[in-house]
């Protein structure tokens, strides 16, 4: 009898149990959304997606999906259920002003930002990332890289090896390529950067471990050595700095100071010239009359004068500052008149060396002479060093390149948005509208006051002639886009002035859609692209049953108006769900803390 009655309340338990089940599993149900799977361009109406713990079990029309009894149910009527979006490139260390511990994790999460990559990483962040994993730390998911890999920390290929094997077995997910630096003394360490077969051999040995690398432009191999290796690109501007510009280790100013100077010098001295010249036939001495040779020399002088003023011309409507905008007409007759330039140069100096060989030609004479051949020289070499520029700089050829990309496998995340806050454009993301967000305030105190001291900073003079540059940058990016270059939406947040985590990455998804992406297309970037390119496309990126469960629900159709992404009704990040108002009640609470 006693052994009966202990079955009986065994049983009694396990039916207690059983019931209770669906609480204690955590079962959620978006009830009748419009479902973004990203799997294709369509929208499926009125569909129920269930989510059990951490992961999405179910999906499938309202009327056939029924919720086990006790799920949480999550009206989605009229609304739209989305991916949680991925920013591919923020910096999360505190050496920059990130708050410790993920402090900055609300105002990810806030603007729908699920997951993050993390581009240079110390253990504390992998211990976050254990943390998040296990429910007991609320942040996006982290994908973290580890120290900034470059010689002095490397230099042959086997470090390199042991540098790809170290990163695998201390848990980092991606290695970041870039110059090393010294933070306490705000110094770059990296001086020449890798040689070749290092380099090589660090992103073979990268591919074969199965490990993303991603990195700044390796200049001293040069872009023939970034498609050799297939190495992904950490900013679009990077692919711009390799090879449509001169190389950094030569001062771009410089040219750009030599032409104009030079130029100043020669237009000067011809007026000065002409001038003495007219005086001196209003005066007594009109009876003196110049020599053959001068009046050739002052004749060559005003041609390359005219001929480059035409030049200066066509420069400023076509390759301002150095970019040619695809018109091959303009850049042909550019590149006719700067090599006109060069002969008249040419002879402007034979006519120079006569007369500095004539015994009759005063001292003045020969000086302003080779004045006038030295600053024609200078202008010339300033002129022509732009000219193989301009012409990387046409639509045939940036197509070439991006193809060549394509084939080598190499990803590019955009970073566009801090092209665009550095230049501050009249039309674009100004400096100032972005310390007057919400958002702004939301940073730690030393971080705001770092970065307000930006936002009135001058730019120098010669850096304000690259004014188009974000154009050029956005052009370069749909061409990228249209040969088939997978890109990935990165913001750079935290790791240069004036980018906001959370904010900056609907600003740079609206930037991809103006260099020409669709709607489609640009969430891609922010949600598949990211999964595709870490190998862990069976773990998030679209919605599908097995998937981890980071969903937003937006109001509005974001494959009309990318924008919508901004209107969050809510956010649910490892099946934790997070109401709009509980969103708020977060960012209050880090807004008030440093």
């Amino acid at each position: 009898m006693k052994t009966v009655y202990h079955l009986i309340i065994l049983l009694a338990l396990v039916m207690v149990t059983s019931s209770s089940a669906p609480c204690k599993e955590n079962l959620v149900a978006f009830a009748n959304v419009h479902l973004i799977t990203m799997q294709n361009e369509g929208i499926t109406a009125s569909q129920t997606v269930i989510v059990k713990q951490d992961r999405i079990v179910d999906i499938g029309p309202s009327g056939e999906v029924i919720p086990p009894e006790g799920t949480q149910i999550i009206d989605g009527t009229g609304l739209y259920l989305v991916p949680g979006l991925v920013d591919a490139h923020v910096h999360l260390d505190n050496k920059i002003g990130a708050r410790p511990d993920f402090g900055d994790a609300p105002l990810f999460l806030a603007y729908g930002i699920t997951t993050v990559f993390n581009l240079r990483g110390e253990p504390e962040h992998l211990e976050w990332k254990r943390r998040i994993q296990e429910g007991k730390l609320l942040a996006p998911n982290l994908y973290t890289a580890g120290e900034f890999v470059n010689e002095p920390r490397i230099t042959t290929p086997e470090e390199a090896r042991r540098e790809v094997a170290r990163h695998i077995r201390e848990g980092y997910d991606i290695i970041k390529f870039r110059e090393v630096i010294d933070f306490e003394k705000h110094s770059i360490l990296t001086t020449k950067g890798l040689e070749k077969s290092a380099y090589l051999q660090l992103n073979q040995t990268a591919k074969e471990e199965k490990i993303p690398l991603v990195g700044h432009a390796p200049f001293r191999v040069g872009l023939a050595g970034l498609l050799q290796s297939g190495q992904s690109l950490a900013h679009m501007n990077e692919l711009a700095n390799l090879y449509f510009l001169p190389p950094l280790d030569l001062n771009r100013g410089v040219f750009i100071q030599l032409a104009k100077w030079s130029f100043a010098t020669l237009a000067g001295i011809l007026i000065l010239w002409f001038v003495a010249r007219w005086l001196r036939r209003k005066s007594a001495r009109s009876g003196i009359r110049e020599s053959h040779q001068t009046m050739r020399l002052r004749s060559t002088a005003v041609w390359i004068v005219l001929v480059s003023s035409v030049c200066i011309i066509l420069w400023i409507l076509v390759v301002p500052p150095g970019f040619a905008f695809g018109n091959l007409w303009l850049l042909v007759s550019l590149s006719v008149l700067a090599f006109t330039v060069i002969l008249l140069a040419v002879l402007l100096v034979i006519r120079t060396l006569n007369i500095i060989k004539d015994a009759k030609t005063k001292i003045l004479t020969s000086i302003l002479a080779v004045l006038i051949s030295s600053a024609s020289i200078g202008w010339s070499i300033g002129l022509v060093h732009w000219i193989p520029f301009a012409w990387r700089g046409s639509d045939r050829v940036i197509s070439r390149v991006a193809r060549d990309c394509r084939k080598a496998g190499i990803w590019v995340q955009s970073t566009l948005i801090v092209q665009e806050v550095y230049i501050d454009i009249k039309n674009g993301y100004r400096r100032s509208q972005i310390v007057e967000d919400p958002a702004f305030r939301c940073l730690s105190d030393s971080m705001q006051k770092s970065w307000r001291g930006f936002v009135d900073r001058r730019l120098p003079r010669i850096t304000r002639l690259w004014h188009r540059h974000p154009e050029f940058i956005r052009r370069l990016t749909f061409a990228l886009h249209r040969e088939g270059v997978p890109l990935m939406a990165g913001t750079d947040a935290m790791g240069a002035p004036l980018i906001v985590p959370g904010l900056s990455l609907h600003q740079e998804m609206e930037l991809l859609h103006e260099s020409g992406l669709s709607p489609f297309e640009v969430l891609r970037t922010a949600t598949a692209g990211p999964a595709e390119f870490l190998g862990e496309e069976n773990e998030f990126g679209t919605i599908t049953v097995g998937k981890r469960a980071d969903l937003l629900l937006v109001e509005g159709n974001v494959l009309e108006d990318i924008t919508c992404l901004r209107a969050l009704k809510g956010v649910m990040v490892r099946g934790k769900w997070l109401p709009e108002d509980e969103l708020n009640r977060m960012i209050g609470t880090i807004s008030i803390n440093d």
